[in-house]
């Protein structure tokens, strides 16, 4: 097909050549004018993207050896107008947040047919995010959360207070309310009061929202508090 007639063109990034043929052809039963690359891994991807001009990349995040993320890190940084779909067969709140807050233009996992691909790459194509609301309605009414509270005061409250981002942290690993009493040197109850405020200010409805929000935050991974709590977390895995 001449380049002059291709409206975009999409590469696909996955180890199986047998999931590539099926999206290729998904893909070009819908749209004609489309030019589909394929790549099995991060170093072909790469060699695809710095070759031709790729207008969307749709990639498996469990990639052999470097992973998805790693590439998706790499478009960022190299091709910024390059859209992103990241393909993966995980479908936790842990890995799509993750995803997600690496700035990726849609999520879909792999039992995808074609009309929801059609319809991500048609809402990536256009500026838009897409994520599979079939799986993840949850994540999506946490995701609009977050962005609502990214200027709200309860947000600005819960980062005055000096106790708040380090109970959220604690929680976030997988600690009880007696033992981040006892870290903190707080009593239960002072503890307990700390805990119900948080969930007023973030919105979280449970402590597994509250672990997305913490992830979605940064705060499970801060850098000075994993540091701060370095033995205690270690002792924890013991």
């Amino acid at each position: 097909m001449p380049v002059e007639n291709i409206v975009f063109s999409i590469l696909l990034v996955d180890n199986h050549p047998f999931f590539r043929r099926g999206a290729a052809s998904a893909i070009t039963d819908i749209w004609e004018r489309v030019q589909v690359y394929h790549a099995v891994d991060f170093i072909e991807a790469c060699e695809k993207l710095s070759k031709f001009n790729i207008d969307i990349v749709i990639s498996e995040i469990d990639l052999y050896p470097q992973n998805g993320i790693e590439l998706i890190k790499g478009i960022k940084n190299h091709y910024p107008d390059v859209k992103i779909i990241a393909l993966t067969r995980f479908k936790d709140e842990d890995s799509i947040l993750k995803v997600y807050n690496l700035g990726v233009d849609g999520y879909l996992d792999k039992t995808v047919n074609q009309m929801e691909l059609a319809r991500a790459i048609n809402k990536v194509i256009n500026g838009e995010r897409y994520y599979s609301r079939q799986n993840n309605e949850l994540v999506h009414s946490r995701i609009r959360m977050f962005k609502n509270l990214n200027t709200d005061e309860n947000y600005k409250r819960f980062y005055a207070h000096k106790n708040y981002k380090e109970i959220v942290f604690l929680m976030a690993h997988g600690f009880k309310n007696r033992a981040i009493a006892e870290i903190l040197f707080l009593s239960d109850r002072t503890t307990s009061v700390h805990r119900s405020e948080i969930f007023k200010l973030t919105g979280c409805q449970s402590s597994l929202e509250l672990v997305s929000w913490a992830i979605e935050k940064g705060i499970k991974n801060d850098p000075a508090l994993l540091v701060k709590y370095d033995s205690i977390l270690m002792k924890s895995k013991t």
